[in-house]
């Protein structure tokens, strides 16, 4: 599967295109995390610029990252989930989503109920709850939820 346009409408409706690295929080400049282009954090250090050209060649490489980890789980998954499902690794380290025990865990099991609840725990920065994180992931639920899904 590829992803669709309301899973690229929702990433980049979060993420917004900076040409410019930046430090999304004190904590990530103390630790020496850098965010440019649309939120890609592979490579980038403090000072870096790209072209908006660059920065959607970096959208569409991270988003097949992205698009191939789900895919590999051989899952009968609905757009909707799929898209959902990219936006969520797309914001956090897919190992440890697809690995985890609260999203992961349960698309094995084909538990699709467990696993849209397991997007409401990828809340946290720095072990505080983030309101933008809150919302974002009340989106992903949405979009999770919004087709039909799949019978086991």
């Amino acid at each position: 599967m590829k992803l669709g346009r309301r899973g690229r409408a929702l990433i980049q409706g979060r993420e917004k295109c900076r040409l410019e690295a930046y430090a999304a929080t004190e904590s990530e400049r103390a630790r020496g995390i850098w965010t440019i282009a649309w939120g890609r954090t592979k490579g980038v250090k403090e000072g870096d610029t790209c072209t908006q050209e660059q920065a959607d060649q970096w959208f569409a490489e991270d988003v097949a990252d992205r698009e191939a980890s789900i895919n590999a789980l051989h899952l009968p998954l609905t757009q909707a989930m799929f898209d959902a499902l990219v936006s969520l690794c797309y914001n956090n380290k897919t190992e440890d989503v697809l690995g985890g025990a609260t999203v992961g865990a349960p698309l094995r099991r084909r538990d699709w109920v467990a696993a849209w609840r397991g997007f409401s725990w990828w809340i946290h920065q720095d072990k505080k709850p983030v309101r933008g994180l809150v919302i974002r992931r009340a989106e992903e639920m949405a979009l999770f939820a919004s087709d039909p899904w799949p019978r086991g």
